[in-house]
């Protein structure tokens, strides 16, 4: 059997026979409901019906009957997230919600933060767009939980993970505009040294 090749990227296709990349997609789809299936079984046999019960739970959540809703749990405004969000992560929530207008900006003012544009061909994806699109997931989950009219702080929690990293992108970029006006006012070849606290609590970046 031939090797392969160190530089030859493995291939993404599940069976053996794709030879397209219309086909993992395809294979992906066709296998990722299969757990569900014996859960299905089991559940339709215990109630003596059809049960899908994460279908059950969009439904009640998403499009629920008048009257007989979420909504009998209590309902708070719109903005109840956003206050929630100050409160447990205070500035770091807004920044984390404005990280993608962060990113049109630093197109504009620091467009070198993505890389030399000479190295993005055609048929890719720019970095910015790569990168937008790993921070969509936030406002995804905002916008439909801020869509219930029934809420509560706990139904936030699995988006924290995303409001860290939403925030530590913006606070890096912001910094990258920091350091881009400081060399083109003096242009200096001046670049921003990792900051104190980092060189305290890592060995690897402390000097003898």
């Amino acid at each position: 059997m031939a090797s392969r090749s160190l530089s030859e990227p493995p291939s993404p296709c599940v069976p053996s026979t794709c030879s397209t990349p219309f086909l993992p997609c395809v294979a992906r789809l066709t296998y990722s409901p299969s757990p569900q299936i014996p859960v299905v079984l089991v559940d339709s046999a215990a109630y003596q019906k059809l049960v899908v019960v994460p279908l059950n739970i969009i439904r009640y959540n998403l499009f629920p009957v008048a009257g007989a809703g979420p909504e009998l749990y209590g309902t708070e405004p719109w903005y109840f997230y956003v206050l929630n969000g100050l409160i447990n992560f205070n500035i770091l929530f807004p920044l984390a919600l404005v990280a993608p207008l962060l990113i049109l900006v630093t197109l504009r003012v620091d467009p070198k933060r993505f890389g030399d544009a000479r190295d993005v061909s055609k048929e890719q994806t720019h970095p910015a767009m790569s990168l937008a699109i790993r921070l969509a997931p936030l406002h995804l989950y905002l916008a439909i939980l801020m869509l219930q009219k029934h809420k509560e702080e706990r139904f936030l929690f699995p988006a924290y993970g995303h409001v860290v990293l939403n925030a530590a992108v913006g606070l890096y970029l912001v910094r990258g505009w920091v350091e881009a006006y400081f060399l083109k006012v003096t242009q200096s070849p001046y670049r921003v040294r990792p900051p104190l606290s980092a060189a305290l609590f890592s060995p690897s970046l402390r000097r003898d």
